[in-house]
């Protein structure tokens, strides 16, 4: 799955002031390409993740998905449309409290219609949880809390996917075996990826760096 930006702009209101986050954005990443985005905090990279996402209204500009002008759909499309083809690995989290891990994990297919609790415990076995799989995210770990998400992330197989620092709340030794199966599953199933990370070695595994400062690559 492709994905296009063009001329992205987006501006926030901090008290009287307006904050100029994204000014101009361009970039372009290609079917099954695994993209870096690096940038100093405060740089855009959270806010042009979210517009990526559909999360979120540009000031002007436009993000294209595999042709399609996210921003022309209506809300019910675009919803459907992400659930369909975009995975999203928020750095915090975005756990449902009242869920256990494999309840957050199977939860996008259970959107899409779809019954595979197998899949969801799976994934945690292979992000190393699953003795943890009734747990709440109350009762987990911010590493763990981490690594559900990542799970998550992955049940739908998605065609497109966006992390915020996937590996920022896990210690060196799990990162390192979560990250092998992001990368892996990310390679074998072709998925297009754009990874915000201060991690130069995360960045390294990717096929190129965006480097973002001041609302600009």
């Amino acid at each position: 799955m492709s994905l296009r930006v063009e001329a992205l702009r987006k501006t926030y209101l901090q008290g009287e002031s307006r904050v100029e986050a994204l000014k101009g954005i361009d970039a372009e990443l290609k079917t099954g390409e695994l993209v870096a985005l690096l940038g100093a905090s405060g740089s855009g990279k959270s806010t042009l993740l979210g517009l990526l996402a559909g999360l979120d209204q540009p000031d002007a500009g436009r993000v294209v998905i595999d042709g399609i002008d996210i921003y022309s759909l209506d809300e019910s499309a675009l919803t459907l449309f992400r659930a369909r083809n975009v995975s999203l690995v928020f750095q915090q989290f975005h756990l449902l409290p009242h869920l256990t891990a494999l309840e957050n994990v199977h939860l996008p297919l259970e959107i899409l219609g779809h019954h595979r609790p197998e899949r969801a415990r799976a994934l945690l076995e292979a992000v190393g949880l699953g003795g943890r799989t009734g747990h709440l995210p109350s009762q987990l770990s911010g590493g763990e809390c981490q690594r559900v998400a990542i799970a998550r992330s992955l049940i739908t197989e998605p065609k497109l996917l966006l992390a915020d620092e996937p590996s920022g709340n896990l210690d060196a030794e799990t990162a390192q075996q979560v990250m092998d199966l992001f990368f892996h599953t990310l390679r074998s199933q072709k998925i297009t990826c754009l990874l915000v990370t201060h991690n130069e070695e995360l960045a390294k595994r990717c096929d190129r760096v965006i480097r973002i400062q001041g609302g600009r690559v």
